[in-house]
C-alpha cells in the first residue's frame, strides 16, 4: 500500500487551509456550519496523514472504472465529491444521516458522477442487496457517534448491500488524546461528558468494529492499521493544524462549557492557554485507525 496516488499530497495553498490559516476561530465564520467546517478540515488532514483517502488496495478499479462506491455517514459530501473528482469513471453516492451536518452550500459542487442522499434512520440503508463494490464510513465527530447497537445493525446493511468480494472500510480517531497534562485531561473530559448529556462517551474502537464485522460471517479478511501523531508544533505545521481543528469546538463551546464545569469564562480562558502550552510539553498525540475487510 506504498504507491499512494500524488494527488493526495496535501496543498497548504488549498481553500480550506488558507481559510482555517486567515481565521482563528472555527466559530466566528458566520456563513460557514461550524461542524461542516471542522469535517472539512479533518478530512483534508487525515487525506494528507494517510497518504490518500482510503488504504483498501482498490485504486486500479477505481481507476478502471465502473466501480460503485457508497460512503455512509454525516457530511457525505466532503469524502464523496472529493472521491469522485479523483476518480471520474466509478460511480459515488453519499448517505448523510445526520441534518445538523447538512451541507446544502456544496451540491452546487456535485460532480457528475457523485450525488448525496438524506435520511433520517442510522441504521438503514435503502438499496437492494449486493449493489456496491465499495462502502466508507468515518467517525470524527465524538458527539455524532451511533450507540453499539445501531452501529452493528448498519455494519450488516453495509455487509448486505455489498458485492461478493466487495470492501467495507472505517476511520477513527481515538477520543481520548495520548500524554495529555491535567489541564488538558480536565477540559477534553470535560468537553467528552457534556456533549454526551453527563452520560460516558459510547466510543466505538476498532476492536469493537471488528468483532462487528465478525459477527455477521460474511468476511474473509480483516485488517487495522493505525497512525500516531503529534500535535502542536511537536508534529510540524500538520500538527500545528489538526491540534487546532480537535482542540476549536472546545473554546467554541466555553459559555457552556465553562457552566458545565462550574467555573467562570476567565478561569475557562486561562485553562485553555495552559492547555496549548501543555500538548507541546508533554508531547500530546492522537491516535487514528482504518479497518478494511473483504466480503466472500
Amino acid at each position: 500500500f506504498d504507491n499512494y496516488p500524488h494527488e493526495s499530497l496535501i496543498n497548504y495553498e488549498h481553500p480550506k487551509i488558507l481559510e482555517h490559516k486567515g481565521n482563528p476561530s472555527i466559530s466566528s465564520c458566520p456563513l460557514r456550519n461550524p461542524c461542516i467546517y471542522i469535517l472539512e478540515m479533518q478530512h483534508h488532514l487525515f487525506k494528507y496523514l494517510w497518504k490518500n483517502n482510503f488504504s483498501t488496495p482498490i485504486t486500479e478499479q477505481l481507476q478502471a472504472g465502473s466501480m460503485k462506491v457508497l460512503e455512509v455517514g454525516l457530511a457525505s459530501e466532503i469524502w464523496t465529491f472529493d472521491m469522485a473528482n479523483n476518480y471520474p469513471l466509478s460511480t459515488f453516492i453519499g448517505l448523510n444521516n445526520f441534518a445538523a451536518c447538512d451541507d446544502k452550500s456544496n451540491n452546487n459542487n456535485e460532480p457528475l458522477n457523485a450525488t448525496v442522499l438524506r435520511t433520517h434512520a442510522s441504521s438503514i440503508i435503502p438499496f437492494p442487496d449486493e449493489t456496491f463494490d465499495f462502502i466508507c464510513q468515518r467517525f470524527f465527530l465524538p458527539q455524532l457517534i451511533t450507540s453499539l447497537n445501531e452501529q452493528s445493525n448498519l455494519i450488516k446493511n453495509m455487509i448486505r448491500v455489498l458485492k461478493p468480494c466487495g470492501w467495507v472500510e472505517f476511520m477513527i480517531f481515538d477520543l481520548r488524546l495520548y500524554n495529555s497534562g491535567p489541564y488538558t485531561s480536565r477540559l477534553t473530559q470535560a468537553y467528552d461528558s457534556y456533549t454526551n448529556n453527563g452520560r460516558e462517551c459510547s466510543r466505538i474502537d476498532e476492536e469493537q468494529l471488528y468483532n462487528m464485522l465478525i459477527s455477521t460471517q460474511r468476511i474473509q479478511s480483516i485488517v487495522i492499521k493505525d497512525k500516531h501523531t503529534l500535535l502542536g508544533a511537536n508534529g510540524g505545521r500538520i500538527g500545528e493544524l489538526l491540534c487546532d481543528v480537535l482542540v476549536q469546538p472546545l473554546k467554541s463551546h466555553k459559555s457552556a462549557l465553562s457552566e458545565y464545569m462550574g467555573i467562570c469564562i476567565k478561569e475557562f480562558d486561562e485553562m485553555y492557554i495552559i492547555m496549548l502550552q501543555e500538548i507541546n510539553d508533554y508531547k500530546t498525540s492522537c491516535i487514528s485507525h482504518r479497518i478494511y475487510a473483504k466480503k466472500c
